[in-house]
């Protein structure tokens, strides 16, 4: 398998956990989708970076790397398969978390999970925690995207897309 087909195959896998992501309304899958779109999104990143640099093409790839880094949402998902890979029960819990909970209002039950989302009582949602990182020796402290993972992933997706359209 060439170089391109594996960073396709990443791609495409990135993408059907975007769309498991976005379509499924059972919280476990969802959860699930999220923590299989980080690991693919992330390889495919790293696969078109190694595909330019082995191709004198280290302009683009510091591009790339420029821009992830520099952007807070994308430095956020990247951190956040770091974070996912390396929690003893692997899984993305620390970057995101179940909430559920109720607050009555003019006779209605609504939750409010502190990120501007109301919904209804007896739905748990997914929401993203802040992220301590280490970085050149210090902690620093990655603030939780307010969006919801989906919006978070297609925000992510973008990014690859517009990496991949350099390939040929």
């Amino acid at each position: 398998m060439t170089q391109e087909a594996r960073i396709r195959r990443s791609a495409t896998e990135a993408r059907e956990a975007l769309a498991r992501l976005s379509l499924s309304t059972d919280i476990v899958e969802q959860q699930r989708a999220w923590e299989v779109f980080l690991s693919a999104w992330r390889r495919s990143l790293n696969q078109v970076s190694a595909h330019y640099r082995n191709n004198s093409m280290d302009k683009l790839a510091d591009e790339m790397h420029h821009e992830r880094i520099f952007d807070p949402l994308l430095d956020y998902v990247w951190e956040a398969r770091n974070t996912e890979e390396h929690t003893a029960d692997g899984t993305s819990a620390p970057a995101l978390r179940r909430v559920q909970g109720a607050l009555h209002v003019n006779g209605h039950d609504l939750l409010v999970n502190g990120r501007h989302l109301l919904i209804g009582m007896n739905e748990t949602v997914l929401e993203f925690r802040d992220l301590q990182v280490v970085r050149a020796k210090r902690k620093v402290t990655l603030t939780a995207p307010t969006l919801p993972p989906k919006d978070v992933a297609n925000y992510a997706m973008e990014f690859l897309s517009r990496s991949l359209s350099s390939l040929g």
